[in-house]
């Protein structure tokens, strides 16, 4: 019946075989967690024999089965082991011997089959002269979730069968809700021993703390209700045109209107055809934006058209025109235009197309990433925790070499990241940027290298310049113990113009721009806020937040206008938060478009005060000036002016701020006391570390007082030896141009 095994050995841990469990001189008992078993055989009326077998310490576990609102399915993986203790005890009395035994353990709800473990029992078999007469046994109790799966699934099907065929329940009923089932968890053995009576038999009584046994439950889950499906985006998610800002003349003598327009579409695979409406009603034929085959994501397109107007050379046309959508309903915005149809003048003959002048990335804040590394030594996966750049934005410029337009695209790794429309003038520089995320895993923390490009086109589509470059990005990884500071976030960042105006010709213009930002913190730290427009720092300060505290800062900029950008120039500008090693960990940018108002002299209108008459318009007119450099923090003796005439003199007067807060004039012999032109210099080593300020007069007449009127002054500051002017990590170090402006895109 068993394996015969040398004398004095068990034979341990033997499932029986089915045909031994269901012979006849097998016993079995079958016993619920808690119940003491105390069970007497008889071979005869003299024989007796005590067996007993159960659970005495059972840990609470909940077994989640889910739904999907006609079937019970599947058990969830987070579904625990069932674990505790029990026991096997026999008993053959004085005379008798134990054969051999078997037990397992079993589960049971209140309405289902018993289900028996024996692949997970104890069983034991002794040769004839080496066997006891009592035998006691505890085990570790460890039902793994494979083993009861199919049997919680099923006892969760036959609660379903039951309310739906008994009670006449719906399965919206019965899936609406987590429905509970509680499990017995219990213990079967089968036995042979062998022996005589013994008048007296004492069974051993085990001690159970009802305490130790906690339950056990199969919780049925109802089915989740599924959310409703958003609504479909639109086919066209944006559309943007933009008309008249390039005029062209052919030369038959008709005028046409030049548009550059985009379109944002949910899938790229999908073609889009539209028309070009003007105000009137005329219609343009059929436009066609044709579909990226193989690829299925959202993406922006960027076209040009020419549109002939009806008007003939040598007149004046404005108007309005827009696209709209044949194949999918989409209007875009009116599109204002105002082309003088004059005669093309040789400089538009001759204009070179724009010349690329900037292309970098940089990151912005850093977020803590855990890594998956392999330790060698026993191959063993542990996961490290590095500080990470989440996020890097890629910046370009173009500028101007006489009039143009066109098209220019970013790409990184060779996808496209922004494209967007440009327009420019001689010498005028526009920027223009996108963001991506970046990902990190164990085979880049110690450094990725994204390569970039910029291609811009012309009119046509012809790719006029095109400009590389590559950065590496880097993981810091942090020293287990050492708090990792969290730096604060940018919270807002804004642009006005200041209450003070230049004259240019026929318009008043701003004089400046004041930018305003705040950040909050997100936990204790200390750091420097930096402030920069048309990437030139204008201030920088120190800080200490703690988490929750709010901080706010402000930089000025002097706007310079000339004829070319009365109409408006947009203005780029960001706010940095740099940790003590300089890094910039967040930042955030914006643009905002400021323009100048038209003076109304010459035609009967009566001039607010403020603005210059007939008699002094020749004097004022000299006021057009502006002082560019020394400003903000300075690195070297430059003076620069805008808007200075060659043959002009101006009057220079160096003051430095006390401690009262006032400024007090310094002559020295290695400082200029004038000027002609719009450059200069002065000797750095005869400035003290400190605030100054530069006044700069116009001399007018061969006067030799210059009137307050005619002064304009710009504060900065020396650094001491070895002080660093700005952070590394900021970008937009190359000189400010004599006009700038910002191309706002969607990636930007």
């Amino acid at each position: 019946m068993f394996s015969r095994t040398k004398p004095g050995v068990e034979c341990l841990d033997q499932v029986l075989s089915t045909r031994h469990r269901a012979s006849a001189a097998w016993r079995r008992a079958l016993l619920p967690a808690g119940a003491l078993a105390l069970a007497m055989t008889a071979a005869g009326p003299a024989l007796a024999d005590y067996t007993y077998t159960h659970v005495y310490k059972l840990d609470a576990a909940i077994i989640e089965v889910a739904s999907d609102g006609e079937n019970y399915t599947t058990v969830s993986d987070s579904s625990p082991a069932i674990t505790g203790m029990w026991v096997v005890h026999l008993d053959a009395d004085i005379r008798g011997r134990v054969k051999s035994w078997a037990a397992w353990p079993a589960m049971v709800t209140d309405s289902g089959p018993t289900k028996d473990f024996p692949e997970l029992g104890k069983s034991a078999s002794y040769p004839l002269g080496d066997r006891p007469k009592k035998v006691t046994r505890k085990y570790p109790l460890f039902i793994p979730l494979e083993a009861y799966r199919d049997y919680a699934t099923d006892s969760c099907n036959r609660r379903a069968s039951f309310l739906r065929n008994t009670l006449n329940k719906t399965d919206e009923y019965i899936f609406a809700r987590d429905r509970s089932i509680s499990v017995k968890v219990s213990t079967g053995m089968t036995w042979k021993m062998s022996g005589g009576a013994n008048d007296n038999q004492i069974g051993l009584n085990f001690p159970i703390n009802d305490h130790e046994i906690k339950p056990v439950t199969i919780v049925c889950l109802k089915t989740p209700v599924a959310a409703p499906p958003p609504p479909l985006p639109p086919a066209v998610l944006s559309s943007n045109l933009s008309a008249g800002t390039f005029d062209s003349v052919h030369l038959q003598g008709s005028c046409v209107l030049q548009l550059a327009g985009t379109i944002t579409t949910t899938r790229s695979d999908m073609p889009v055809t539209f028309r070009y409406v003007d105000e009137t009603g005329k219609e343009s034929d059929v436009k066609t934006i044709s579909p990226v085959p193989g690829v299925v994501k959202a993406m922006q397109h960027v076209f040009t058209h020419s549109y002939p107007l009806d008007h003939v050379v040598g007149e004046k046309n404005e108007g309005k025109i827009r696209m709209v959508g044949e194949n999918i309903d989409f209007t875009s915005d009116w599109a204002d235009y105002d082309v003088d149809c004059s005669a093309p003048t040789n400089d538009l003959l001759v204009a070179l197309p724009p010349k690329a002048t900037r292309l970098e990335a940089f990151s912005g804040a850093k977020e803590t990433v855990n890594v998956q590394t392999l330790t060698v030594v026993g191959e063993e996966s542990t996961s490290h925790p590095y500080l990470c750049p989440a996020r890097m934005r890629v910046e370009g410029g173009l500028q101007g070499r006489g009039k143009g337009a066109g098209t220019v695209v970013l790409f990184v790794d060779q996808q496209q990241l922004a494209a967007e429309v440009y327009d420019v003038d001689q010498g005028e520089t526009v920027y223009f940027g996108g963001e991506r995320e970046l990902s990190w895993h164990v085979g880049n923390v110690q450094g990725q290298e994204v390569h970039l490009q910029m291609v811009i086109r012309n009119m046509t589509g012809e790719v006029v310049d095109t400009i590389k470059s590559s950065q590496t990005f880097k993981c810091e990884p942090i020293i287990q113990g050492t708090l990792a500071l969290t730096p604060p976030k940018v919270t807002i960042i804004q642009a006005s113009a200041q209450a003070e105006r230049v004259s240019v010709q026929n318009y008043t213009c701003p004089a400046r721009v004041r930018v305003r930002g705040g950040i909050q913190g997100q936990g204790p730290f200390s750091g420097t806020a930096l402030i920069a427009v048309n990437n030139q720092p204008v201030s920088e300060t120190s800080f200490n937040v703690d988490d929750g505290q709010v901080r706010g800062f402000e930089g000025d900029q002097e706007l310079i206008w000339n004829n070319q950008n009365v109409s408006g120039q947009t203005v780029w500008y960001r706010l940095a938060v740099l940790n003590d090693n300089k890094d910039v960990v967040d930042v955030s940018t914006a643009s905002k478009t400021f323009k100048c108002d038209t003076v109304i002299g010459g035609k009967g209108v009566e001039l607010p005060a403020s603005q210059p008459t007939n008699d002094n318009a020749t004097a004022q007119a000299g006021l057009n000036f502006n002082i560019v450099t020394p400003k903000n923090r300075v690195r070297n003796g430059q003076i620069r002016l805008t808007g200075a005439k060659p043959d002009q003199a101006f009057k220079l007067r160096f003051l430095r701020k006390s401690n009262s807060g006032g400024y007090k004039i310094v002559n020295s012999a290695q400082l200029p006391k004038q000027m002609t032109g719009g450059t200069a210099s002065f000797n750095m080593a005869a400035l003290d570390p400190g605030l100054w300020r530069l006044r700069v007069c116009l001399v007018k007449g061969g006067s030799a007082i210059s009137k307050p009127k005619d002064c304009k002054k710009s504060d900065f500051e020396v650094l001491g030896k070895g002080t660093n002017s700005f952070p590394k990590a900021i970008p937009g170090a190359a000189p400010q141009p004599q006009t700038n402006s910002v191309i706002p895109n969607i990636g930007g």
